[in-house]
Parts: C-alpha cells; sequence; structure tokens
C-alpha cells in the first residue's frame, strides 16, 4: 500500500508551510521574466572638462583650452568640432579629445564662443553620439583704463552757491569685464582746480567753498583723472571742466555822480 507514503508527503507538506509562516519566509517559487535579472544598456554621454580661456595671452600658439570626452571612445572614433570659430579659431585633436585655441583672444571683441562637439567614426564619418553643444569663455584681463566720452566739458553753477553745491556729473567708462569689480571699479579726482571743487566716487563735481564770487573770478578750469581700482590710466583717462559762474543779484545800484550835480528839470 502506499498510504504510507502519502501521509508522509502530506505531513512534510504542511510542516514546511508552518515553518515558512514561522520563520517569515515564502515557499520556493519558480523565476519568471519579470523576476529574472535585467541587463540595461549603459548610456552614453560627453564628459567635460571646464572651457576657459584668458584673453591676450602672451605664450606661444597654440593655447590648451580643455578637453572633451565621450564615453563612445573607441579605436574607429575620432572627435570633431563644428561652430563658427571651428577649424578657425578652435581646434581637436580628433584622438585625445584637447581643444586648442590658434589665435589670441580679445573679450572685449567677443567673450564667448558657442560650439558643438561630435564624436564620428573614423571610416564612414557617422555620428555615433548627439552632438553636444557647449561654451567657451574669455577670462578678462585688465588691459582697457577708463575713458572720458569728451575731452572738454562746460558746466556752471550760480555764485555764492553753498559748498557741496552739485556742479557737473561726470562718467568714465572702462571696457573690462563688468563682473571683475577690480577691472571696471572708476575712481575720480582732481589733478587741477581742487581748491574750489572736488569730486565724489561716482564722478559729481561739487563746490568745495560758499564764496565763490563771479565778480572776483568769473570761471574756473579743473581737470579730473579717471582710472581703475588696480590704478590703470591713460591719455583718454583725463578730462578738463571749464565752469562758469552765473551772476546773481548780489550788489546794490550806486550813483556816479554826487547828488550836487542833477540837473532839475
Amino acid at each position: 500500500m502506499h498510504l504510507p507514503l502519502i501521509v508522509l508527503a502530506t505531513v512534510g507538506t504542511c510542516l514546511g508551510l508552518l515553518m515558512a509562516a514561522a520563520t517569515g519566509t515564502h515557499p520556493a517559487q519558480l523565476d519568471t521574466p519579470s523576476r529574472l535579472p535585467t541587463h540595461q544598456r549603459q548610456k552614453r554621454h560627453w564628459i567635460w572638462n571646464q572651457m576657459h580661456i584668458e584673453e591676450e595671452k602672451n605664450t606661444s600658439l597654440p593655447h590648451h583650452v580643455g578637453k572633451i570626452i565621450s564615453s563612445e571612445n573607441r579605436k574607429n572614433t575620432k572627435y570633431v568640432l563644428r561652430g563658427e570659430a571651428a577649424d578657425k579659431i578652435f581646434r581637436v585633436n580628433e584622438v585625445t579629445g584637447d581643444v586648442f585655441a590658434f589665435e589670441r583672444l580679445d573679450r572685449e571683441k567677443t567673450s564667448q564662443y558657442h560650439l558643438t562637439a561630435l564624436i564620428v567614426d573614423k571610416n564612414t564619418n557617422k555620428e555615433l553620439e548627439p552632438p553636444s553643444n557647449f561654451l567657451i569663455k574669455v577670462y578678462d584681463v585688465n588691459d582697457n583704463w577708463p575713458v572720458f566720452t569728451h575731452q572738454f566739458f562746460n558746466a556752471s553753477v550760480s555764485e555764492m552757491s553753498a559748498a557741496g553745491t552739485s556742479v557737473f556729473q561726470l562718467t568714465a567708462v572702462d571696457a573690462d569685464d563688468p563682473t571683475v569689480a577690480e577691472h571696471t571699479t572708476v575712481m575720480y579726482h582732481i589733478v587741477k582746480g581742487d581748491e574750489y571743487f572736488g569730486i565724489s566716487n561716482s564722478g559729481l563735481v561739487f563746490t568745495k567753498v560758499n564764496n565763490l564770487d563771479r565778480e572776483t573770478q568769473a570761471k574756473y578750469e579743473i581737470v579730473v583723472e579717471a582710472q581703475d581700482a588696480q590704478g590703470l590710466r591713460g591719455d583718454s583717462g583725463t578730462t578738463t571742466v571749464l565752469i562758469t559762474l552765473e551772476d546773481i543779484n548780489d550788489n546794490f545800484p550806486i550813483f556816479t555822480q554826487s547828488g550836487d550835480s542833477l540837473t532839475r528839470l
């Protein structure tokens, strides 16, 4: 009879279920497609070094700018640059991805360059990765001094004005990068005529005394110089201001003849 075998099998199954319930485990299950380990294709991507270059570099050309690397880098691939400045100003080593500048750059003319990087098959030129756009930024050096728009200005102020009266606003402009404070911060000072007039940090000319009398002196000439925070200055950073005192009614009329000489009508 096979009854004992059936009973033993049944008892064994029950014991297995009881043990599973006690330990919190589940009975063994067959692998299904949803339970099999999955292998995803690794997404390839571009890896960038920082892209920048200092303007007006004095070292010999070409200048190394940075490096482009793609994870899709096999023996039969090469790097290519596209863009308006590609193969003119910038070139890439097709094997290593190193980018070089073959001209000295002026940030005041062009502050950044838009380029596109590609990695292609050497034999077919087929693109192996989606193109990647990037910027090469040109770093500023302090190679410009503040410049006045004119070399001569006319201004006026009423005579006998109180000390501190505003006379004229001067402005000098520095073409360097405005994000570099020391390169474009303009400082003003009067190099001639500061006995009677002063100038603020913003370029506002003002009176220093309150007894400027037109009848004593009607015109004053001051010379103002502008320089940046690092002391850079040039010929175009100097301007002359001619200040004319405007007359006020501060004199009483007087007779030029005595009363005895008057003629009666």
